[in-house]
């Protein structure tokens, strides 16, 4: 091959090949004006499942973690990042038209899914759940269905 002479580019040339850039990412990204330049999405594919087979998907073709821990929803919760309001409409889904009486007191179950949510209650290593507190939990599911 041979060598190539480069001129240098002025900046009116410069300016005019920034706008034609600018027109065909107007004309080619299909689904928005593509603004940078992206070789492939690896996520393309997935747009039509629901949001959390995707996830799960997502996790399994790329390696990672599609959702933050337990641990660090709680933290954004109680730093003011994420608000009660919040929770409660992404658990008014889930919630049924139930309650639950504890000490004369009772208690929705929204509010159990949220103290759920909010309170690590999942054992860990250092803390495993005893049998007498499985049983408790059991009693206490079970006054829900």
């Amino acid at each position: 091959m041979g060598k190539t002479e480069h001129t240098p580019t002025t900046e009116t040339e410069q300016m005019h090949l920034l706008g034609v850039i600018c027109l065909a990412s107007e004309i080619i990204a299909p689904y928005f004006p593509m603004r940078t330049f992206v070789y492939r999405n690896p996520l393309h594919g997935l747009e039509r499942l629901h949001f959390d087979e995707a996830v799960r998907l997502g996790e399994w073709f790329l390696e990672g973690k599609g959702y933050l821990s337990s641990k660090m929803y709680r933290d954004y919760f109680h730093s003011g990042r994420i608000l009660l309001k919040d929770i409660d409409a992404a658990l008014s889904p889930y919630a049924e038209d139930k309650q639950v009486v504890v000490w004369g007191k009772p208690i929705s179950h929204l509010e159990v899914l949220r103290a759920c949510m909010l309170n690590p209650i999942v054992p860990s290593q250092d803390r495993p759940f005893k049998e007498d507190n499985c049983k408790r939990l059991k009693k206490c599911r079970d006054r829900f269905v």
